[in-house]
């Protein structure tokens, strides 16, 4: 096999979306340009921590949950990030041609082609509704916007969100279908930049409310349903580790592509330490302790026999400074972090459409663009983006499963990659299906009232594991497709061109 290094990540098969947002040269680069700045700056997404101190910070306490968010960030490397990466930094090939060799031709397509860009949906939808609802109401705050403007309304037995709301996320939603579409490189160049301002608005909201954190005291119940929970420490472990790791599932499997515009495989390690171990959990132990210092206030104020469960929407991130740190600078923050979240929106809208059209190429990557960030306002009309728990179980469900199939086949093959295969490789569809069916169990309890169901945590972890081990198991029966002899061992030329185009 040629050396990766030597060569350019598109010469090698990076997809072209990477190659505009990772690097503007063709030039392989260090950690500290690739993998560790683009997770540090998926971790800063407001996205990702708001609703965090909900299940775990209101039910268990601090440690516990900055504990789960250490344990989380670990696991995320190792079952999710580091397979996929090194595979990426050794083949130079997108994710869609190094799925292929455990799941086959067929199987990567739909699995990590088809299916990684209606994801992309979701995240574009979920972004769009955070930079609405945070710009909007950070102008309320400072009554630039009156806020009986922003109230739900009700709509044949529906609660929907105000003709306000719909209307500016319709905007954007459009508007991020033809910047993704058209100006993907000017987006790149903001999204280098936008982090700087979450992280130093992270500092600031930490610097004000810490003083507190001390006075915070777990309630020991579900603040969304006000019933108690059974272990609440250990019950706030596991639901931090589980909202991290299905959070990341997705990025988990882009490692493959980020790996490829990488130099080595010493800038795989150190990335991901500082990207998917060291940022998730710093970013989570600041925003918990700034949900514990305003929750320690409220305490020390009306002393805590005296104050009533609060509500959920109080234990996230967003909700605190609109309410505790508030005026000027709560507005300031509120629409930087949601101005920052546009970002996300058409950086999403322009890999659906790379995705998709790969898929059913007679649709030209623009119009896919633009269906994608339609179908992404339809899910803020139903309300599905307001529920990022569902969102990440669903996700980790899904994605991790896939991350668990190619890190057994990683183990199995001692770090070479073997080759894609053709058709569908029985071994990884199966191992998915099976991770599948595990990662749904906590969804599949909500909606069946089963809660002995709905508390399995880490969900997305387990997920991960069953595919692991079924993979293996398949594999040492022979369960696993020939690889094409043209890839085995090494990458064909004419395959990583075509991976570019």
């Amino acid at each position: 096999m040629a050396n990766p290094a030597s060569s350019s990540p598109v010469s090698r098969g990076l997809s072209s979306i990477e190659s505009a947002f990772v690097t503007d040269t063709l030039e392989r680069k260090s950690w500290q340009d690739t993998i560790a700045p683009q997770f540090i700056a998926l971790f800063l997404w407001v996205v990702f921590f708001d609703q965090l101190a909900v299940k775990t910070l209101a039910v268990g306490g601090l440690g516990p949950s900055v504990a789960g968010a250490a344990v989380a960030g670990v696991l995320c490397f190792l079952l999710l990030y580091y397979a996929p990466a090194s595979w990426g930094c050794q083949t130079g090939l997108p994710l869609t041609e190094v799925s292929a060799s455990t799941f086959g031709r067929v199987g990567a397509a739909r699995l990590s082609g088809v299916l990684f860009g209606v994801a992309q949906i979701v995240w574009c939808s979920v972004a769009t509704y955070y930079a609405t609802e945070l710009i909007l109401e950070g102008l309320a705050s400072i009554q630039l916007l009156d806020p009986r403007a922003l109230r739900p309304m009700v709509i044949v037995r529906h609660t929907v969100p105000s003709f306000l709301f719909l209307l500016t996320s319709a905007f954007w939603c459009c508007w991020a279908g033809l910047v993704g579409a058209y100006l993907v490189r000017v987006i790149a160049a903001l999204m280098r930049v936008f982090p700087i301002f979450p992280a130093c608005m992270l500092g600031v909201a930490m610097m004000m409310t810490i003083k507190d954190a001390v006075m915070f005291r777990s309630l020991g119940v579900d603040v969304r349903t006000g019933q108690n929970v059974p272990f609440p420490a250990l019950s706030a472990l596991l639901n931090m580790v589980q909202m991290v790791f299905g959070f990341f599932a997705v990025a988990g499997l882009a490692s493959v592509e980020w790996g490829a515009a990488s130099r080595s495989a010493r800038d795989v390690r150190l990335g991901g330490l500082v990207g998917v171990v060291f940022a998730p959990w710093t970013v989570v132990t600041i925003v918990l302790l700034v949900v514990a210092g305003a929750q320690g206030s409220t305490m020390l104020e009306v002393g805590r026999g005296a104050v009533p469960p609060p509500s959920a929407a109080a234990f996230t991130f967003h909700d605190v400074i609109y309410h505790s740190i508030g005026g000027r600078l709560g507005c300031a923050m509120l629409l930087i972090f949601g101005l920052a979240s546009l970002a996300p929106t058409t950086y999403t809208a322009f890999v659906i459409g790379q995705r998709l059209t790969r898929a059913w190429p007679r649709i030209s990557r623009v119009r896919w663009s633009m269906i994608g960030s339609a179908a992404a306002w339809l899910f803020i009309l139903t309300g599905f983006t307001t529920d990022l728990e569902g969102i990440f179980s669903v996700m980790g469900a899904i994605f991790a499963p896939m991350a668990g199939a190619m890190t057994a086949e990683y183990v199995r093959y001692r770090g070479r990659w073997p080759g894609a295969r053709a058709g569908i490789n029985m071994a990884g569809l199966v191992a998915w299906v099976a991770g599948l069916s595990v990662g749904l169990l906590p969804i599949l309890g909500r909606a069946w009232g089963r809660p002995e169901l709905a508390r399995f945590q880490p969900a997305a972890v387990v997920a991960a594991l069953t595919a692991f081990v079924v993979y293996l198991g398949l594999a040492m029966l022979g369960g696993e497709g020939p690889v094409e002899s043209a890839l085995a061992g090494n990458v064909s030329t004419s395959t990583a061109g075509d991976a570019t185009t």
